[in-house]
């Protein structure tokens, strides 16, 4: 998607209240001014989505990182594929898009993505 390695923070630490802290697997574009921070999106990995159950449990936890950092498009990323959300739809969970790694693979799909992630 065009994305170097200075784009994106792994395990960025998110403080929740005074003690609680959590770690989106990668906020990509991340700006931090004192103690607050916003990125440009959220990519939460997961080994297996196997269930709607266990994507909603998932796309929960996501989309919590995503209005914590203000973000614009957040993405969960398993074996069984890759969701995406975004702010535009109010990160609604009935308006996930869904890719399999095959449609990935696809040109048309990669630049419908790349168009995405530039706004």
């Amino acid at each position: 998607l065009g994305f170097t390695e200075e784009d994106w923070v792994k395990q960025f630490s998110i403080r929740i209240g005074r003690e609680n802290a959590s770690r989106p697997d990668y906020v990509i574009h991340l700006e931090k001014s004192g103690p607050t921070a916003k990125a440009a999106f959220v990519f939460e990995a997961k080994l297996s989505i196997p269930t709607k159950r266990q994507l909603k449990k998932d796309f929960g936890q996501a989309m919590a990182y995503g209005r914590l950092l203000l973000c614009k498009i957040i993405c969960l990323v398993a074996r069984e594929g890759v969701w995406l959300s975004s702010l535009d739809d109010d990160f609604t969970f009935d308006k996930l898009r869904y890719f399999d790694w095959d449609k990935l693979k696809e040109p048309e799909t990669l630049a419908q993505l790349r168009t995405l992630f530039s706004k």
